[in-house]
């Protein structure tokens, strides 16, 4: 059976800024690749109006790494966790307002994986290879280290 990412959401407004859990409100972006309705991640705003794409929220993206949250529902992340992360991001062109950001390559929920693996453009091409998969504790190290590799460093 075919789950629905949508069941319970609605579409993103500004007031949803700071919305956490799933399901995430949606927005409709009217752009080639992208599904019609896309959920909005915790670090983004619906920009596609605007300017086409999703939008950086560069608080919450700020707090991603510093407070162990999840980029995509906004829920901190226990160390225990079993989750996920992106490891072939280009990490060497990531910087703090993007347009590659740090979160990028930061542990998500495995369910919120799932969803950023189905809805955006790029991660929807990757493979299973370019994924790892193991507790948080471990998976935040490994990003510590991706974004030394970036071009800010730790700031």
């Amino acid at each position: 059976m075919k789950k629905n990412y949508f069941d319970g959401a609605w579409q993103w407004r500004e007031e949803d800024i700071n919305t956490v859990g799933l399901p995430r409100p949606f927005a409709f972006p009217n752009r080639k690749g992208m599904a019609k309705k896309v959920p909005i991640p915790w670090q983004s705003e619906d920009r596609f109006e605007s300017k086409g794409h999703l939008g950086l929220n560069q608080v919450n993206e700020d707090l991603v790494f510093k407070n162990s949250i999840c980029g995509y529902c906004g829920i901190k992340i226990n160390d225990e966790e079993i989750t996920q992360r992106w490891i072939t991001a280009p990490v060497e062109l990531t910087t703090h307002d993007g347009p590659k950001v740090f979160s990028d390559f930061h542990p998500l929920h495995l369910e919120c994986m799932e969803q950023a693996r189905i809805f955006c453009p790029h991660m929807r091409k990757l493979f299973d290879e370019d994924f790892e998969i193991g507790l948080f504790k471990n998976l935040k190290n490994n990003a510590i280290l991706d974004r030394l590799k970036s071009k800010e460093g730790l700031e």
